[in-house]
């Protein structure tokens, strides 16, 4: 990439060079974007290596720009097709409208008008969209048929079942992968489908809802972008909200078709489940391989929407091991959601760990706090009365008082951590990291995390988690 070409860009459309070039942050996907012009006019520059979803984006622009949908005007496209510069709607997105809300989505009315609104344009973009837009540039396929559901899938199953490292059937996997592709594929595919319709992807500028990002777009149902918008992870709005919301959606899709609702219902909550285990696929990829945080940060209220789905029986086939790995994953405390910790408050995270099977993972991104080595403390795993506990049981405890040196280990660490937790508070820092290992995780970095917890409960207002990794628990203090 050079900028040079982005800078030479914008002198052949607008007659002058650019005052200024700036980087903007980073997306989920490879594309980097640059704001740049002067004290007058700006635009967002992009550089893309991949021709073929550069070609599909600008030609679908044009297409809805002049068809009078409110997504960004094409300035200029480069010869090579590797940069092109589009209009400026600024930096605010309905994600950014819903975190920065001081009440949550259902109780702020300005967010509901925005969701309305974008629902009724999306119903413009599936109608208007299979007139105007030319299939044949859209990748990887013209349409969500069959293989793009069984891609979504299989995204799911190795970017996110089998990293959890969550046993499973393959061919029962598999059978239900089926199941689900003949149910879907019986739903009308004949309109426009966005693909990401999502929170992030719709600009707030004027008071009203623009649109970028839809290069993924091709023949589809109705449901998939409806399900993309009302059950987008990182908004986590309430389900009463969500229902509300495809009721509102249908009001206004009776203005274009007659619509069965019951059907409609059945059909949505299908393309609601394919959508969420394609999220999950998306999050795994990009939070546990690449390890960026806000991925991480989004599964917890995607585990929270399978567990609505199963619990209001919204997914009506049986798909036997599916569900069951559902279960597995809602029981699991790597996934369960931590909403109700005061988010005001310094989060101090502890792990026990086994050497054996690397570090904790940081959630956060912050690649800071402790890591405490606890394999030179006394090890009750090594009598054969004591193995099977775990540091949590009181024979282990019995153990640590009177024949090691646990305690004086204890006292050094609280007074080394200390400090740091009381800057971390002045800071306003939202989280910190305490990590305890030893050889197997089971006895001395369980009883050590238990204890710090413990003590640092009794002298901070913090909120404090623990997570025994290889007892497979955890627990919110």
């Amino acid at each position: 990439m050079d900028l040079n070409n982005i800078s030479k860009l914008f002198t052949e459309k607008f007659s002058c060079k650019p005052e200024f070039i700036h980087p903007l942050p980073p997306s989920g996907s490879n594309r980097k974007y640059f704001r740049l012009g002067n004290e007058n006019f700006s635009c967002i520059g992009v550089f893309n290596s991949d021709t073929r979803e550069n070609d599909a984006f600008v030609e679908f622009s044009r297409s809805f720009y002049d068809a009078g949908l409110p997504v960004p005007e094409i300035y200029s496209y480069s010869s090579d097709k590797l940069y092109y510069l589009i209009e400026d709607f600024g930096d605010q997105s309905l994600l950014g409208e819903i975190e920065n809300s001081s009440v949550p989505p259902e109780k702020n009315p300005m967010i509901l008008d925005l969701y309305q609104q974008a629902l009724r344009i999306l119903i413009t973009f599936q109608f208007t969209g299979r007139e105007v837009i030319d299939f044949r540039l859209c990748i990887p396929r013209d349409s969500f048929d069959r293989q793009s559901v069984l891609w979504d899938l299989n995204h799911f199953k190795y970017y996110f079942v089998k990293l959890s490292g969550i046993p499973f059937d393959e061919q029962k996997l598999e059978n239900d992968f089926i199941l689900l592709c003949e149910e879907l594929e019986k739903a009308d595919r004949h309109y426009f489908m966005y693909r990401d319709f999502q929170s992030r992807n719709i600009m707030i500028h004027n008071n009203s809802c623009h649109f970028i990002d839809f290069q993924g777009g091709r023949k589809g149902t109705l449901y998939y972008d409806v399900a993309s918008l009302l059950f987008e992870a990182k908004t986590h709005l309430a389900f009463n909200m969500k229902e509300k919301l495809l009721d509102y959606y249908m009001d206004e899709l009776e203005k274009y078709i007659q619509v069965d609702r019951e059907k409609f219902r059945k059909e949505y909550y299908g393309f609601v489940l394919i959508r969420v285990l394609q999220a999950l696929g998306s999050y795994g990829l990009r939070g546990l391989i690449e390890k960026k945080p806000l991925f991480l940060q989004s599964i917890p209220y995607a585990i929270k929407n399978l567990e609505w789905l199963l619990e209001e029986k919204k997914i009506p086939w049986e798909l036997a091991e599916l569900k069951r790995i559902f279960r597995v994953f809602i029981g699991d405390p790597r996934f369960k959601e931590r909403i109700h910790l005061d988010p005001e408050k310094l989060r101090i995270e502890i792990n026990s760990f086994s050497y054996r099977n690397n570090l904790p993972d940081d959630p956060s991104g912050h690649g800071g706090g402790f890591i405490f080595d606890c394999r030179a403390i006394e090890n009750p795993g090594r009598l054969p009365e004591l193995r099977s506990f775990s540091g949590k049981d009181p024979e282990i405890e019995d153990f640590f008082l009177r024949k090691s040196r646990m305690n004086e280990f204890i006292n050094d660490i609280f007074k080394l951590i200390s400090p740091s937790i009381e800057t971390y508070q002045s800071n306003n820092f939202k989280h910190l990291q305490l990590n305890f290992g030893c050889t197997g995780g089971r006895h001395r970095s369980v009883f050590a995390a238990e204890k710090i917890a413990a003590r640092i409960k009794e002298s901070f207002d913090v909120e404090v988690t623990v997570f025994h990794r290889e007892l497979k628990e955890d627990k919110i203090e």
